[in-house]
């Protein structure tokens, strides 16, 4: 009985070794990309960028472990540095985004509650002064009050001013929209047509046109000075000009 034939194995030859292993994976700059690039995607987004500052923050930790396993191992340097920079710019850009979005935010809390403080005056009596639209110019001409109180106490004052529309549109100016100053707060107008009702100057595009509306005050010399918004009064972007 013949016995079948052993298999050879051939040996490596004489002084070659055999290739090293390969370096492990590190894992850590993978995760510091990862999250670095979710951190960038989240910036662009009002309050979720919140949660990618978090993100972030975890990226550079890690992005910074990663660096010091590829010193010992000699790999994912450059992932690292990539997790890392984009947590930094998604991190940047989320204050930036955080800080325009919240001062909006305030801008129309101010709107809504109508707490904003008087502004300071933009110009005087006599003076063309541009509204929060640049193509709109409001001038105060004359403030009157009444020597005389009336039965309640109080002085009946007359105020005139001027509007210069420029932009392309109608603009409307009435009670809602011109007010006096009286206390470092605000005392709307009445403007009425000819038979008492409320109503408003409309000042086509193009046009000037000359208003007037009173106002009831506690003293003659109460009016500090009128306010003037086509959006809303006691706001910030409010136009105010001083009587004095």
């Amino acid at each position: 009985m013949t016995q079948p034939p052993y298999a050879s194995h051939p040996y490596p030859a004489y002084g070659t070794q055999p290739p090293p292993p390969a370096p492990p994976t590190n894992g850590l700059a993978i995760a510091a990309l990862v999250l670095g690039v979710l951190t960038l995607l989240f910036s662009v987004v009002p309050f979720v960028n919140l949660v990618g500052l978090l993100t972030g923050l975890t990226a550079i930790g890690l992005g910074l472990g990663g660096f010091a396993h590829a010193r010992r191992h000699g790999r994912g340097a450059v992932m690292a540095g990539f997790g890392i920079g984009t947590a930094v710019v998604g991190m940047v850009v989320s204050v930036l985004v955080t800080f325009v979005v919240g001062k909006a935010f305030l801008g129309f809390f101010e709107e809504v509650t109508q707490t904003a403080d008087v502004p300071e005056p933009a110009g005087s009596i006599g003076e063309w002064v541009p509204l929060d639209e640049d193509d709109v110019e409001v001038r105060l001409d004359d403030v009157t009050c009444d020597q005389e109180p009336a039965d309640d106490g109080d002085h009946t004052c007359t105020v005139t001013f001027s509007v210069r529309n420029e932009s392309p549109s109608t603009v409307s100016l009435g009670g809602d929209e011109v007010a006096a100053v009286v206390d470092d707060d605000y005392d709307s107008l009445r403007i009425v047509d000819d038979q008492g009702f409320p109503d408003s100057y409309a000042v086509a595009s193009g046009e000037t046109v000359s208003g007037s509306g009173t106002v009831d005050v506690p003293n003659v010399g109460s009016i500090d000075a009128v306010a003037f918004n086509l959006l809303r009064m006691r706001s910030s972007t409010t136009t105010v000009i001083s009587v004095g």
